[in-house]
């Protein structure tokens, strides 16, 4: 699917749709991305099971302060 830009911000921060499959499974992100188009910064990660994501990464990955979802509404905050 193609990524889709959704808003500059005043500070050159574009947010944008990213999806990508590993090993793991598939992940839809949309925030904050570096000039390579890689989730960097506030981001949202969603997975094909539900779970969510909502802190910051850097190159993908968490890291950092966050929130973590699970399918039956639980959540987890603090550092990942």
């Amino acid at each position: 699917m193609k990524d889709a830009i959704i808003r500059p911000t005043d500070n050159n921060v574009i947010n944008k749709w990213s999806f990508y499959k590993d090993k793991f499974g598939a992940y839809a992100f949309i925030g904050q991305v570096d000039d390579q188009g890689i989730p960097n910064g506030i981001v949202r990660m969603i997975h094909e099971t539900g779970m969510v994501f909502e802190g910051y990464f850097t190159s993908k990955m968490q890291n950092g302060f966050g929130r973590m979802i699970v399918m039956d509404g639980k959540s987890c905050i603090g550092m990942f």
